[in-house]
């Protein structure tokens, strides 16, 4: 026994603006990220999303969230690097990966 069918569950892939988890996510004003999953190079639908933020390992305030666009609220510090923990609910399944998030200070 023993065998729980992990194969049957669905590779999804998270995006945030587009990158993968393996790319920096470079932000500039505006500073929003949009999440997309794909299945097997597909754009799909899911049920829900959140994003929490941690920066030096503090967990940063809310997101202002709409769809599945976050908006990173004014006056969190530039030149920052933040960790974005993105989950996804896809068929009551919950996907996580974790972006690397800078804020360019712009001159």
């Amino acid at each position: 026994g023993g065998n729980f069918g992990i194969g049957e569950i669905p590779s999804l892939q998270i995006k945030l603006n587009e990158k993968t988890s393996s790319e920096d996510v470079i932000l500039s004003e505006p500073l929003e990220v949009s999440i997309i999953a794909m299945l097997d190079g597909e754009i799909i639908d899911f049920d829900s999303s959140n994003i929490t933020v941690y920066n030096h390992g503090s967990i940063a305030p809310q997101l202002e969230k709409s769809e599945n666009t976050y908006t990173i609220p004014n006056g969190w510090p530039k030149d920052e690097i933040y960790q974005f923990v993105v989950s996804v609910v896809y068929e009551w399944i919950t996907y996580t990966e974790t972006f690397t998030v800078y804020f360019e200070n712009e001159l």
